[in-house]
């Protein structure tokens, strides 16, 4: 039997707030739904994210999240000599 591979630690990002309001009168709408009320979502976030390096950003509605990867280390080079 083989031994599993562990798996990857991942994080859950939580966001959460509370939407309502009225509808602008210069919206021409066929149909609209309202949604009133507190929401939560929640999103994994995988093992190759930056946890400490999560940013968001709100603004004219919009709700923006970096969710940077870490940079990768340099591979140190290595001289091989000549024979």
């Amino acid at each position: 039997m083989t031994n599993p591979r562990p798996a990857p630690r991942c994080s859950t990002c939580a966001v959460d707030g509370i939407c309502g309001g009225v509808p602008h009168p210069e919206d021409v709408a066929i149909r609209q739904e309202r949604h009133y009320g507190q929401f939560i979502r929640q999103l994994t976030v995988g093992a190759d994210v930056d946890a400490k390096a999560i940013s968001a950003k709100f603004d004219h509605g919009v709700l923006t999240l970096e969710l940077p990867k870490p940079r990768p280390l340099p591979e140190a080079s290595k001289r091989i000599t000549i024979q």
